[in-house]
C-alpha cells in the first residue's frame, strides 16, 4: 500500500471517518488490495460495528495473518463485540502470544464473560 494512502487512512481513523476509509478502499479494484489494505478495511468495519463484514474480510487474508498479532486481534475484536467470547478468546490468546499486550486484557474480558455465562442460573 502506498505510504500516502496509509497516512490518509490512519488520519481518517483518528477522526472516526470510517465511511471515508471504506469508500476509498472500495473504490480500488479488489485485485489491487494487499494485506494491509484489506486489514484497514476490516478495521473500519469493526469500528463501525459491522463485525460480520470485518470477519468476512479478515478471513480472506487469514493465511497471511497467522503470525500477525494485529490480524488475530481484529478477528477477536469482531467476535467479542458480536457477544461471542468463546470464539474471540483463541484469537486474543494468539495475538497476546505474538506480543500484543492489549490482547491480554481482552482475553481476560472473554474469560470473565465466559465464567459469568457459565455460572448464571438458567432463565425460566
Amino acid at each position: 500500500m502506498e505510504n500516502e494512502l496509509l497516512t490518509q487512512l490512519n488520519q481518517w481513523h483518528k477522526d472516526d471517518e470510517y465511511d471515508k476509509i471504506i469508500a476509498t478502499i472500495r473504490a480500488i479494484p479488489t485485485i489491487n488490495w494487499d494485506y494491509d489494505l484489506s486489514g484497514q478495511l476490516a478495521r473500519a468495519h469493526n469500528n463501525k460495528g459491522d463485525y460480520d463484514k470485518a470477519i468476512e474480510i479478515l478471513m480472506t487474508i487469514s493465511e497471511k495473518g497467522q503470525e500477525d498479532p494485529l490480524w488475530h486481534f481484529r478477528v477477536g475484536y469482531a467476535y467479542f463485540y458480536k457477544d461471542m467470547p468463546f470464539n474471540a478468546l483463541p484469537f486474543f490468546e494468539k495475538s497476546a502470544a505474538l506480543g500484543d499486550e492489549t490482547a491480554i486484557e481482552f482475553s481476560d474480558f472473554c474469560k470473565r464473560e465466559l465464567r459469568y455465562k457459565n455460572s448464571s442460573p438458567p432463565i425460566r
